[in-house]
C-alpha cells in the first residue's frame, strides 16, 4: 500500500490517480548506456594493446571504468526508478493530497474547496512525450508536480471534482437553510 492507500479518510473514494511518465528515466537509462560503452570500448582498447599481458595498472584502468559505469549509471538509475515510486498524487470526492521525495518529502492535502487555482505548463518536449506539470495553487502555498502523463486531463478532472464540491455543499446548506425555516414557522 501506498501514501495514498494509507491515508484515505472514513469513507473516503479516490477518483483519479496522476500517472508519473516514465520519461524520468530517460536521462539515466542513456548515461549508463554510455558508460556501458564507455566501460566496454576502454576494455577492449587495453585487451588489443596488451594483448600478452596486462599489467596492474591495465587492470585497475579496466576495473575503474567499470565501477565509474556502476556509480555514475546503475546507482542513479536505482534512485530515479525509487523516486517515481515515491511520487502520488490523487483526486478523491473529498480532496486532492499526495506526495513527493524520497528524503525532502513535500505532501499535499487541500479540501477541493481550498484550491484557488490550477495550472498546467507544458515545455515543447512535454508536448511532443505528453507529459507537463500540475501547478495546484491555495491561500497559503503553490504546489508543483512535474512530468505527470496526461496533465491536462488531470486538470480537468480536478476542476470537475471541485464544482462537484461546490454543487453538493450548496445543496446541503439548502437543506439545513429550509429544515431551520421549517422548525422556526413550526414553533410560531
Amino acid at each position: 500500500m501506498g501514501y495514498i492507500e494509507n491515508n484515505l479518510l472514513k469513507n473516503e473514494k479516490i477518483c483519479v490517480r496522476a500517472k508519473i511518465s516514465l520519461l524520468v528515466l530517460a536521462g539515466s537509462v542513456f548515461r549508463l548506456l554510455f558508460l556501458i560503452a564507455v566501460a566496454v570500448l576502454a576494455t577492449q582498447y587495453l585487451q588489443d594493446i596488451f594483448s600478452e599481458e596486462m599489467s596492474d595498472l591495465h587492470i585497475i584502468t579496466v576495473l575503474g571504468s567499470w565501477v565509474l559505469m556502476f556509480i555514475g549509471g546503475v546507482i542513479p538509475l536505482i534512485v530515479k526508478i525509487c523516486s517515481l515510486k515515491e511520487n502520488e498524487l490523487c483526486i478523491t470526492d473529498q480532496r486532492v493530497f499526495g506526495k513527493k521525495g524520497n528524503i525532502k518529502k513535500q505532501t499535499l492535502d487541500v479540501p477541493l474547496s481550498k484550491i484557488d487555482s490550477v495550472a498546467v505548463n507544458t515545455t515543447f518536449w512535454g508536448a511532443i512525450f505528453n507529459y507537463s506539470t500540475i501547478i495546484i495553487k491555495t491561500n497559503t502555498n503553490k504546489f508543483e508536480y512535474s512530468l505527470i502523463k496526461n496533465a491536462q486531463k488531470f486538470k480537468n478532472e480536478l476542476m470537475q471534482a471541485i464544482e462537484i464540491k461546490k454543487e453538493q455543499e450548496i445543496k446541503e446548506q439548502a437543506q439545513a437553510m429550509f429544515e431551520a425555516m421549517c422548525v422556526a414557522q413550526s414553533k410560531q
